[in-house]
């Protein structure tokens, strides 16, 4: 399977309610990061206009990439999404929880994740640019009069200011083997394996890298692929009470 060598991700939360970010992965370095934030609600900005996006997307060849998807957002962190409905699951000191939780994430350069403490150095100060230059954008209220980031906004218990309470917060460079995520490229489904298909039989697979049916890099194609590992180890049909199981495997 193509792996790709990058990416990044980032969360920021605190006792307000709009802010955290975060990262994804692709057999490609990826890098991440997660912060809280801590202060009164920040309402996410309004997008009021509405347009269309037309044009040609190039490889590095100048070849068109055909059916190309692309993100209206800014790098260096060009995908988020409010994952606020976590913070209940997970365990903060009495008052010192975040109120919003956000999602940001994008890809690395393979060469930038060739040296994983450089790669994490990297990361921290895309998540500096990030926050300085465009936090303001979807949250109005973060930004600082002359158009910065209000980084009192993050949670910290440990006394650190300004740009430093970025490192009470969650942030990495995936950059290990293991942590890449496994992009799904024309012509490779056949080179994944099903939950059943390690060729061992003590031994079944489970992640969004397999033959799942929804065969992408996604948390429901990781759900997918755990309850077909579950299915297999006690030899019920693979598919079996899996919504969406039809994808794909029709003869599983």
């Amino acid at each position: 399977m193509p792996a790709v060598v990058s990416s990044q991700t980032l969360w920021y939360i605190r006792r307000g309610r709009e802010a955290a970010m975060m990262t994804r992965t692709v057999r490609r370095a990826v890098y991440a990061a997660v912060v809280y934030l801590a202060a009164a609600a920040l309402p996410a900005f309004a997008q009021l206009d509405t347009g269309t996006i037309v044009g040609t997307v190039r490889d590095q060849s100048g070849a068109i990439v055909p059916g190309a998807t692309v993100s209206a957002y800014v790098a260096p962190f060009d995908t988020y999404a409010s994952m606020s409905h976590l913070i209940r699951r997970e365990e903060w000191t009495d008052g010192a929880g975040p109120e919003a939780i956000a999602y940001f994430c994008s890809v690395l350069a393979s060469e930038a994740a060739a040296d994983p403490a450089a790669a994490r150095r990297l990361v921290r100060a895309n998540a500096v640019e990030h926050l300085e230059r465009f936090a303001g954008q979807l949250w109005p209220r973060a930004a600082t009069p002359a158009g910065g980031f209000r980084w009192e906004l993050l949670c910290g218990e440990n006394g650190h200011v300004a740009q430093d309470r970025l490192d009470e917060q969650f942030w990495s460079a995936n950059v290990d083997p293991s942590d890449r995520y496994v992009q799904s490229l024309p012509g490779t489904g056949a080179s994944r394996l099903r939950a059943d298909g390690s060729g061992c039989t003590n031994l079944f697979l489970a992640g969004d890298w397999i033959d799942c049916g929804l065969n992408a890099g996604c948390i429901e194609a990781a759900v997918m692929a755990g309850l077909q590992a579950a299915n297999a180890l006690t030899g019920r049909p693979l598919t079996e009470g899996i919504a969406g199981a039809w994808i794909g495997l029709e003869d599983a």
